[in-house]
């Protein structure tokens, strides 16, 4: 499991650099405290250094993956999290950042139901949309993350 979650991450470094987003990540084999999960992002990680993905390490829940799909497979589960990532940034620093909250107005602006309900919608459109390199709303929020990432990080 460790070599394909290596693959797995280099991926997903790869696809988020394509769509404009530029981030270390720290992606771990970790036990992931919700059931049936097999992956989590570790809340408020990137305001600490770098964002942390746990990919669960409860084989049962990789078994039903052939190996060639493994890979794929926890890529998208580490460009979900990010999602969880872009979602996080943007709650939180919109109200000391116009660019932030430019974007994140737009993002709510897309809104569907509760706010739980649209940040997991969103996690999987952006993690779809990164995976399979298709040009949706989800992909154009990746650009403009990334450009606002470089303004005020220094990325």
């Amino acid at each position: 499991m460790r070599s394909a979650l290596a693959l797995a991450r280099k991926d997903a470094v790869k696809k988020l650099k394509a769509a404009g987003v530029e981030d270390k990540i720290v992606v771990k084999l970790h036990a992931i405290t919700l059931s049936e999960a097999v992956g989590q992002y570790r809340g408020g990680s990137q305001f600490r250094g770098a964002p942390i993905f746990w990919i669960s390490d409860n084989v049962a829940l990789w078994d039903r993956f052939e190996p060639t799909d493994l890979v794929r497979g926890m890529t998208l589960t580490i460009l979900h999290e990010y999602g969880h990532v872009v979602w996080e940034y943007l709650r939180v620093r919109h109200t000391h950042n116009q660019d932030a909250r430019k974007l994140w107005d737009d993002l709510r602006a897309l809104s569907t139901g509760s706010a739980s309900e649209d940040e997991e919608e969103f996690a999987e459109a952006f993690a779809q949309s990164l995976y399979w390199g298709k040009q949706t709303e989800a992909m154009r929020f990746a650009g403009r993350y990334g450009a606002l990432l470089r303004a005020n990080e220094g990325l």
